[in-house]
């Protein structure tokens, strides 16, 4: 597969999503790209050779398929820094 997936949350779900389909060979993770709030909270991201940035509008930039998978306090907070880009 040949487009960037992004996700915008690197939280536990987003983790397990990327795991699996990481695991099962479906799509290299040099073409998966994280977004947060926090650097040193995607370090893991990092480590496995994931894209990782604090700017969600960078990210869509840059993707093909976002997933969004932020909690329900935030999403409104997450969609608006993608706005501008979209």
């Amino acid at each position: 597969m040949s487009f960037n997936l992004g996700f915008i949350g690197g939280g536990n779900m987003s983790t397990a999503i990327a795991r699996g389909i990481i695991k099962n060979d479906n799509h290299p993770v040099s073409k998966i790209w994280v977004s947060g709030p926090r650097l040193h909270n995607l370090q893991h991201w990092k480590d496995w050779g994931a894209n990782v940035t604090t700017n969600s509008g960078e990210l869509v930039i840059q993707c093909d398929v976002v997933f969004i998978g932020v909690k329900p306090g935030v999403l409104s907070e997450a969609i608006n820094d993608c706005l501008p880009t979209v």
